[in-house]
């Protein structure tokens, strides 16, 4: 009789040791996580009239568009009106680098158009602040088709599913 209350003892405490060690090392495996880029962008949408240029990115997350330009036609070239000041983004005949201040932004922003060869044509915009990084490069013909946009970030930020 005690022989096998001894042995039931001896098989409780290997049941709870052996349960103990199970729920331990569940907690101790390596966790896994996904992580995706925060400023994800899907695509970017163009729609253009005959004296209008808007440019939309289309973000991962939600689908949601954001409008990153309004354009106007002015003299034949692409103008925006970014608060308040009027800067010249799209341009057929003119090649330029040139820099411009905003106040409220802290920054300045630099858009270099350039000719890349006889059909197309390159406006790139810069902003500085630390230092000077790329944000969007836009790539068209002489009668302003779009034919790709490029996008890169100095820094991405990655956050979790």
């Amino acid at each position: 009789m005690k022989q096998k209350k001894s042995i039931q003892s001896i098989s409780r405490y290997c049941r709870l040791l052996l349960l103990s060690i199970c729920c331990f090392s569940c907690t101790k495996n390596p966790k896994e996580n996904s992580l995706l880029p925060k400023d994800g962008i899907k695509e970017f949408r163009i729609v253009q009239t005959q004296d209008t240029l808007l440019i939309s990115k289309v973000c991962n997350s939600n689908n949601s568009s954001v409008q990153i330009w309004k354009l106007y036609k002015k003299n034949g070239n692409f103008y925006s009106n970014h608060l308040g000041q009027k800067e010249l983004i799209m341009s057929n005949t003119v090649s330029m680098d040139s820099m411009y201040k905003y106040p409220s932004k802290y920054c300045f922003e630099r858009v270099v158009i350039e000719h890349i060869n006889d059909t197309l044509i390159s406006t790139s915009i810069f902003t500085k602040d630390v230092q000077e990084h790329l944000d969007i490069k836009i790539v068209y013909n002489h009668n302003y088709e779009i034919k790709f946009i490029q996008n890169w970030l100095v820094f991405i930020t990655y956050k979790p599913l």
